[in-house]
């Protein structure tokens, strides 16, 4: 068995100084110590998020990785606050859950009634609260009474490289159907967004569709006026199955088995013809359920961190080597991947927009004094996000 585990702490959660993340991690570290293991702290920074790790000769508690060794155990934040995620095979698409649903559906499938009744309607709760991953802003302006809502995501994410499209063709297409079938879409941007490209032709459609809104409200308040929600595979469409709405994801997640899957660009004309699902099937509650309850782990669930570490020891055999060079490989190692990572998200993202801003820049010329509006819009929102 083994007696040495490395644990990757992230920099940025101390400096946050969020309570749950801070709480969570000290659990962790508690956790090892109790079993009397050898543990060793190895800090790490963005982007190493999804960076792939050394395969060490102990096991490795790692931060934010995936398609690691047997040997490496994957954690981050859930899409919902309080909960963290414990996963060998990592997270979003490369979750277990999504890779080998199989193992898992007995349990789910044995979940009854009662028990969803109580975990769903915690979690609904504390959503209707206002607790939502992201901070949001409050936005007043008028919307719709009745729209299909998107939720946009950051184009270089990790997770955007389990995408069926690009978002910004999903996001053309929507204004095309949303004219089509004269049906209002609301957008909601990404409170870390950093791409000019979605930002301007979010602005550029706005313009021209009457039936295309853009929203800077409370994710949690779209949701509940939504008809439908959109999404690639952020955690705002997971909140939205938790208050029961219909669901339509086009990249895959812990929750996309649950969703109504968009595979190409035509698929997302079911989302303007296909009737409105009012409630969720049994299947849905009890794998939410199953997500919420015990796929997760709540930050200060101390059993079942403990329990989930045991298990991942007792996993392997103990390996005989001198390995105490590891954690200084690792760092180093890590350091010049997340270079690396940083020029290839850079070059990925240029490559990506260079052909929309040919269009932009083309629509831009022939309207010079939309180019005014833009910048005073975009400047009204800088303001209110640092307010």
């Amino acid at each position: 068995m083994y007696q040495k585990f490395y644990f990757e702490y992230p920099i940025d959660w101390l400096k946050d100084n969020k309570k749950q993340q801070i709480i969570f991690v000290q659990n962790i570290i508690k956790c090892c110590l109790e079993l009397e293991v050898e543990l060793t702290c190895i800090p790490v920074s963005f982007p190493s998020y999804g960076v792939k790790r050394l395969t060490p000769k102990d096991l490795l508690i790692s931060f934010h990785s995936f398609e690691n060794p047997k040997n490496v155990l994957s954690y981050k934040e859930a899409p919902i606050n309080g909960l963290f995620s414990l996963d060998k095979t990592g997270y979003a698409g490369w979750s277990n859950i999504y890779l080998n649903l199989e193992n898992h559906r007995y349990i789910i499938e044995k979940i009854n009634i009662q028990e969803i009744n109580k975990t769903l309607q915690h979690y609904r709760s504390q959503l209707l609260s206002g607790d939502s991953k992201h901070p949001q802003l409050e936005d007043s302006s008028p919307l719709p009474s009745d729209y299909i809502l998107f939720p946009l995501q950051v184009r270089t994410d990790s997770v955007a490289s389990h995408a069926n499209l690009d978002m910004v063709q999903v996001l053309q297409a929507m204004s095309s159907f949303s004219r089509k079938y004269k049906k209002n879409v609301v957008v909601k941007i990404h409170p870390y967004c950093n791409s000019e490209v979605v930002k301007t032709i979010q602005f550029i459609e706005t313009e021209h569709n009457p039936y295309f809104y853009n929203s800077n409200a409370h994710i949690i308040k779209l949701i509940e006026n939504a008809d439908k929600v959109l999404s690639c595979n952020s955690g705002a469409s997971l909140e939205a199955l938790i208050l029961e709405k219909d669901v339509y994801c086009f990249g895959s997640s812990e929750w996309y088995e649950i969703t109504n899957k968009i595979k190409n660009i035509d698929d997302l004309e079911n989302i303007f013809t296909m009737p409105t699902k009012k409630e969720l099937t049994l299947f849905q509650k009890q794998y939410l359920t199953y997500l919420l309850k015990y796929y997760w782990i709540k930050y200060d669930d101390m059993t079942s961190i403990k329990n989930t570490l045991i298990n991942f020891k007792t996993s392997f055999k103990e390996f005989h080597h001198n390995h105490d060079l590891y954690s200084e490989l690792t760092k180093n190692l890590l350091a010049k991947q997340i270079e690396l990572t940083e020029r290839q998200k850079k070059i990925e993202i240029i490559e990506k927009d260079f052909i929309y801003m040919q269009n932009i820049l083309n629509y831009f010329r022939r309207r010079p004094w939309k180019v005014i509006k833009y910048y005073i819009l975009s400047r009204i929102n800088k303001l209110k996000k640092r307010k």
